[in-house]
């Protein structure tokens, strides 16, 4: 598959960013198995439609979403590489990794620090997810890519 680019962003926009990624990869990963009749590309379509609003100023959600966009277009290019080879290679937890572990190598080579391995450090003795803003996180993401990417 050829991965798409990450979009330019302010350098303030790139922990929403983050953040929109991992939401939208760990609420792929969380409605596929609450619902496991349904197709992965039923479940992004399903999150697509059903998008916050939010106040056009509000430039902090529009980079979340912005993050939630990029990972269900990359999920959506994997469920078509798994089709063209005729066989479900990936199943959805893996295509969730597979997107994260990109995005983490790409954010790494336009020089951009990570926000996740700043929030690892804080979150190491913690069982599941973390909890920032009074948000919690699921932890799927944060928890299974603590692996090294290489």
């Amino acid at each position: 598959m050829t991965w798409p680019p990450l979009p330019p962003l302010h350098p303030r926009e790139r922990t929403p960013f983050y953040k929109g990624l991992t939401i939208a990869l760990e609420n792929v990963v969380e409605d596929h198995a609450a619902s496991p009749g349904a197709t992965v590309l039923d479940v992004v379509r399903e999150l697509e439609e059903n998008v916050p609003t939010f106040h056009r100023d509000d430039w902090s959600t529009r980079a979340a979403l912005k993050g939630g966009a990029f990972a269900y277009g990359c999920v959506k290019g994997l469920v078509e590489q798994n089709k063209r080879a005729g066989e479900f290679v990936l199943g959805v937890e893996e295509m969730g990794l597979a997107v994260w572990e990109w995005a983490r190598r790409e954010w790494g080579r336009v020089g951009w620090g990570w926000p996740g391995d700043e929030e690892e450090e804080d979150d190491e003795e913690e069982e599941e997810g973390y909890e920032e803003e009074g948000e919690v996180y699921s932890g799927f993401i944060s928890q299974s890519c603590k692996m090294e990417v290489k």
